[in-house]
């Protein structure tokens, strides 16, 4: 894992815990392969948990959503496990409460945090065996085999705490995952996969080994440009709209090759610590995209890029 990777996740992981501008979210639904139906959803913010379980599976979504937003617009930061797919998430939430009332409801987790896909991309994908959050308590003690039951009934009530204990630990360094060295390999392709990486170096730039990915990204010396916008912003994981405008307005000011796809583009920012598989479509023109417009500009005034 690059080195730079690991360093911007550590400052992100800091300063949201020291600003306080978090809160936790979860719901529980039926197993997909039986039905969608939602039982309840969750926010635990400042160490207060708001349970949305009435018997009215509507208004709870209402609610809950209304919730989140509130909090969104506060500036506070969802946390979650998981809840990224189609099937279960934002999208999954919405398209229950269209299916119940015909009506849309907005919900957008804003630079949310994937805390299943961030403690998989910090440690390694066999940290844990699966199921990871069930695993993760018991080996560090959280919750016993009871609270884990999801006839339990306090399960959803466990179950957003659960992931709050995760993180916390996780942030002081504190949680307890497998030791590489303790992962049984028994096949040929495993045992390649988990040979030793080459050391990276310790800079805050990826290695230099990409200056290929480069060149095949960006057009002449603009790659510079790109990396005064990521360094002054101090961007990190969380800053997926700095990435997209990034994309879109370098496209349009033809500095990324014509033929560069988003997932190609995707894929290299992976080396300066995004390691999600999608970002979500922006308009440059919007109101919130003014000061980053007038910003890279700026920077790119300053450089005084001239493409060859």
């Amino acid at each position: 894992m690059c080195i730079c990777y690991i360093s911007y996740m550590k400052n992100m992981i800091k300063n949201i815990l020291t600003d306080e501008n978090f809160f936790f979210i979860h719901y529980q639904c039926d197993d997909f392969s039986i039905g969608r139906k939602i039982h309840s959803l969750s926010v635990l913010v400042n160490g207060k948990e708001i349970q949305f379980s009435s018997t009215d599976e509507a208004e709870n979504i209402k609610t809950f959503c209304d919730k989140v937003n509130e909090l969104q617009r506060d500036g506070l930061i969802p946390i979650h496990w998981g809840q990224t797919k189609h099937h279960f998430g934002e999208a999954h939430i919405k398209n229950r409460f269209k299916e119940l009332t015909n009506k849309n409801i907005s919900l957008t987790y804003i630079e949310d945090i994937n805390l299943s896909a961030l403690l998989k991309n910090y440690y390694g994908e066999r940290y844990i065996d699966h199921p990871r959050l069930d695993n993760l308590a018991l080996l560090n003690k959280f919750n016993t085999v009871e609270q884990l039951e999801n006839n339990s009934m306090t399960y959803a009530s466990d179950r957003i705490k659960l992931i709050s204990k995760i993180y916390f630990n996780f942030q002081r360094g504190t949680l307890r995952v497998i030791k590489p060295e303790k992962i049984k390999i028994s096949r040929q392709d495993e045992i390649k996969n988990n040979l030793p990486k080459p050391q990276q170096q310790k800079n805050n730039e990826p290695n230099n080994v990409i200056e290929e990915l480069h060149n095949n990204i960006f057009k002449g010396n603009s790659i510079y440009l790109f990396k005064k916008y990521f360094k002054n912003k101090s961007m990190t994981l969380q800053s997926r709209t700095d990435f997209r405008f990034l994309f879109e307005q370098m496209k349009k000011d033809d500095l990324i090759h014509n033929t560069v796809s988003l997932g190609q583009y995707i894929k290299f920012i992976g080396y300066y610590g995004y390691y999600e598989k999608e970002l979500k479509a922006i308009k440059l023109d919007a109101p919130k995209n003014i000061q980053r417009t007038k910003d890279y500009n700026e920077y790119k005034d300053n450089l005084k890029i001239t493409l060859k």
